[in-house]
């Protein structure tokens, strides 16, 4: 199979690497995709003879949060033909090493993280993967805010028809171990949300949590509409009690896509991480409260 063209793993999409309004920068934006997806389309709305990719739009993130530099993190989360061999702890611990060498200049600068689905998950392990490595200790306590987009803290009921799929489609080259800890209530898993939990309780972490509100039509992507749909993940996986939480009207695959400034989904996100940022510089009572929403650790005992 020909080799696939290699590409930077974090990709400036606001502002570029080079403009001028560098200098007025006051923090990082990393936004990590899900499973099977793919870093030029995963966050653009296509609709209407029109795209919209809301993380650089100028009317969109860009403008809700203008001192931010904004990037995505681009890695190969392909599962079910021609997937790479890795598993969730290599994958944390690739972001973790990327965003350590883009801000070898910048270790003082605050961090959010946006994350739809298993890049979620994705964060969570690179964040407990910083936390216990010397050099990158400053990660976790430069993170002002984490922004989940229906990531399966408690797994989901779809990975048993996955890892189905998978060996059917194994003389294609699949690779079952990027979703083995996907199970609902896969113990490996609850164990690894549990010591995140007492990770972002111990540095008070900004943390929200979205939550599909429609099923997803799986038939329609493969070309048969209305023969499989269903809840991706459960409102009970999406939402570590004790974290904030939000519903939307939409489902697991529009959870990261908005068609424009006046879309609910896009207000609410944007909201959210205004104020996340606002937080570390208001030192008032509500900003002290909102950030520790979700600090007792027997919260993150999930199920």
């Amino acid at each position: 199979m020909p080799e696939r063209p290699s590409r930077p793993p974090l990709e400036f999409l606001y502002p570029g690497q080079h403009d001028s309004i560098n200098e007025r920068i006051g923090f990082d934006i990393v936004a990590v995709h899900g499973l099977g997806s793919n870093v030029d389309w995963s966050w653009v709305w296509k609709g209407h003879n029109k795209q919209v990719h809301w993380l650089k739009d100028p009317d969109m993130l860009p403008a809700a949060v203008p001192n931010a530099r904004i990037m995505a993190y681009s890695y190969e989360s392909r599962w079910h033909i021609d997937a790479p061999k890795t598993h969730l702890g290599l994958l944390g611990e690739e972001l973790a090493r990327t965003l350590h060498g883009v801000r070898a200049k910048e270790l003082d600068r605050p961090i959010l993280f946006i994350a739809h689905s298993l890049g979620g998950l994705v964060v969570m392990h690179s964040l407990l993967y910083a936390d216990r490595t010397d050099d990158l200790k400053y990660l976790p306590l430069k993170t002002i805010g984490f922004v989940a987009l229906g990531t399966p803290f408690r797994g989901t009921r779809m990975q048993s028809l996955a890892k189905i799929v998978s060996r059917l489609l194994s003389f294609l080259g699949s690779n079952d171990k990027v979703i083995d800890d996907l199970g609902l209530d896969n113990e490996s898993l609850t164990e690894k949300v549990h010591e995140f939990c007492q990770l972002r309780n111990k540095l008070q972490i900004p943390s929200w949590c979205f939550i599909e509100q429609l099923e997803s039509d799986y038939g329609e992507k493969a070309g048969v509409p209305g023969l499989f749909k269903g809840i991706v993940v459960e409102e009970a996986s999406a939402h570590i009690p004790g974290w904030g939480r939000t519903g939307l009207n939409t489902d697991h695959f529009y959870l990261n896509k908005f068609s424009g400034p006046n879309d609910g989904s896009f207000m609410a996100i944007s909201r959210e991480i205004s104020l996340m940022y606002a937080g570390i510089h208001a030192d008032t009572e509500p900003s002290r409260m909102r950030r520790k929403i979700g600090t007792s650790t027997p919260l993150c005992r999930m199920g």
